[in-house]
């Protein structure tokens, strides 16, 4: 019983989800699975490593850390959004 119920409410959730994409042009995102899922959250990881340590102890150079962050960025940016 509570796998049927767990299907009902997977075909429910999906259904809200194409039904907020159909209105939300922001709810649209690739399906990420396999190697670009972890290549992903690698990115997602270090990134948040890095402005935790610069923010706590290391300062680098205004265009060094920034070009850090877009070099981060902009692939994930690349990676999730169609």
């Amino acid at each position: 019983m509570a796998a049927e119920e767990t299907k009902v409410i997977e075909a429910e959730i999906k259904e809200d989800a194409e039904e907020l994409a159909k209105y939300d042009p922001e709810m649209r995102f690739r399906k990420i699975a396999g190697l670009t899922a972890k290549l992903v959250f690698a990115m997602t990881i270090t990134l948040s490593i890095f402005h935790i340590y610069t923010a706590g102890f290391g300062v680098l150079q205004e265009l060094r850390h920034r070009a850090f962050h877009l070099a981060f960025v902009l692939p994930l940016v690349f990676l999730s959004i169609p």
